[in-house]
């Protein structure tokens, strides 16, 4: 085995300290979001919703992506592909996008949003996570592009929170 020089070990040791660094910073988006959640919550700035509603509201961003061809996936994005197993990035991503949507815009629990889509809470708290990696990352480098944040902002704009 080959001996790690003096230089190597100091690498390491910065990319752990950038590893830290960046974990405490998604915690603090993630708290700072469900800070703006209570507070907007306490005005009532915040929409409820239940399960039957977020399935309307799926329909309605289902509908919107495909009918402005923002969908370039092989078959039809619809709800039933959204429930599937399937892990190809494109239905990820708006799986996410809508997860993290109906978690931090409308106060839905982990459980409820991730049941949307027959999944977990344990899935729905990953889905979050990654979509604030992305908001973190797109923050330090302003030209970061991610495919969940593109449908990200397309139902922003579509809920009007742009």
């Amino acid at each position: 085995m080959e001996l790690l020089r003096k230089k190597d070990i100091v690498n390491i040791e910065k990319i752990k300290f950038l590893q830290k660094k960046i974990q405490v910073h998604v915690k603090m988006i993630s708290g700072l979001s469900q800070e703006i959640y209570a507070l907007n919550k306490m005005v009532g700035n915040v929409k409820q919703y239940h399960h039957t509603n977020a399935n309307s509201f799926v329909q309605s961003i289902v509908d919107m992506i495909n009918s402005n061809g923002l969908w370039h996936g092989r078959d039809e994005l619809t709800i039933d592909l959204l429930k599937s197993k399937s892990r190809l990035a494109d239905v990820v991503a708006v799986r996410d996008s809508i997860i993290y949507s109906l978690k931090n815009f409308f106060g839905m629990s982990y459980a409820s949003a991730g049941n949307v889509f027959l999944r977990d809470h344990s899935t729905a708290i990953h889905a979050c996570k990654k979509i604030e990696q992305q908001v973190y990352l797109q923050g330090i480098n302003g030209n970061h592009n991610d495919l969940a944040l593109n449908y990200l902002n397309y139902i922003k704009k579509h809920i009007d929170l742009n």
